[in-house]
């Protein structure tokens, strides 16, 4: 999923993160409100909440994992292509998209909807450069050879942008899929910042045995 994201940003593509452990019905007002065209897929199951006209309009489905793309495996009238086909794509191509550019929309980030229903809030390729520098200057430690953990979804924009921060920086990040698993993994990445809510640090702090993090770099968002 990392892959697709970075590849649409690069192409001018708007991304929206959108967690395939949240509710279907609020994946499926997302998806509506910020009129999405196409989905990369890790899981079918999160589409149970999208309205079946808004799936049949979708230019495309990808399925990230390789299993996931028989035809019968997903709703009627939902044209679903294959990386074999991404690859012919790509290759028919006479040459590369050009670049967007720093005033270009680069991503829509929905609120909780704690509060009432989730409100998108667009950002732009300018944004979020900006946030990624910040980011770098933040935790300059932040290296060849250090070690990051993205296990927050793509919906969650610190997670997204200390990703790409770390990747600008030639630091390694761990891309986990299932974040009710990340206390299982921490302690075998043992990443230079671990990003989370919290909540999340004192799970990390029960479940290695400590009293404190000031051992580790760390940043509750």
């Amino acid at each position: 999923m990392g892959l697709v994201h970075h590849a649409a940003l690069a192409m001018g593509a708007v991304i929206v993160g959108l967690d395939a452990h949240d509710l279907p019905e609020r994946i499926g007002t997302m998806v509506e409100q910020a009129d999405v065209a196409a989905l990369a897929v890790a899981d079918r199951s999160a589409l149970s909440g999208i309205d079946p006209g808004r799936l049949e309009r979708l230019r495309f489905i990808l399925p990230i994992t390789p299993d996931n793309g028989a035809p019968a495996a997903w709703p009627v009238g939902v044209r679903v292509i294959s990386w074999g086909e991404v690859d012919g794509l790509a290759k028919s191509l006479p040459s590369a998209p050009g670049f967007p550019s720093p005033d270009d929309d680069a991503t829509i980030i929905f609120t909780s909807g704690t509060t009432g229903a989730p409100k998108g809030i667009a950002y732009t390729h300018g944004q979020l450069c900006l946030a990624i520098n910040a980011i770098c200057e933040a935790f300059g430690f932040v290296g060849p050879g250090s070690r990051l953990l993205c296990w927050l979804p793509l919906s969650n924009l610190f997670q997204r942008i200390v990703s790409l921060a770390g990747m600008k920086q030639g630091a390694a990040t761990y891309l986990l899929s299932d974040p009710r698993r990340v206390m299982q993994v921490v302690a075998k990445v043992s990443p230079d910042v671990f990003v989370g809510v919290p909540a999340s640090m004192k799970n990390c702090m029960r479940a290695s045995g400590r009293t404190s993090l000031h051992d580790r770099r760390c940043s509750a968002s």
